[in-house]
């Protein structure tokens, strides 16, 4: 008796991989990039290749965080020379 479903990604049609014996299309089933980010199946064997670009205006790594150009994305404090005075700043992150 022949096992049902697929045993491997190269028995599936493009752009799909074989999960849990199913060919199907990994970014939707796995959904592994950030919510910002577009994920994209490349047709490598012996397994399906993904990979997750932050969307136009967004910058970071797709499968962890896109953050919006321009956005504060860390604040911090500068000494001002004066050990007594501190001034609060926010560094900006442009790419």
């Amino acid at each position: 008796m022949e096992p049902l479903g697929c045993q491997g990604d190269g028995e599936c049609p493009s752009k799909e991989a074989c999960i849990e014996r199913d060919c199907k299309n990994p970014c939707l089933f796995i959904k592994p990039c950030h919510r910002n980010a577009d994920c994209k199946v490349y047709d490598t064997l012996p397994r399906r290749t993904m990979t997750c670009t932050c969307k136009e205006g967004f910058t970071g790594k797709g499968d962890v965080k896109c953050d919006k150009i321009g956005e504060s994305l860390h604040r911090g404090h500068v000494s001002t020379g004066d050990m007594n005075k501190c001034s609060f700043v926010i560094f900006e992150k442009y790419e």
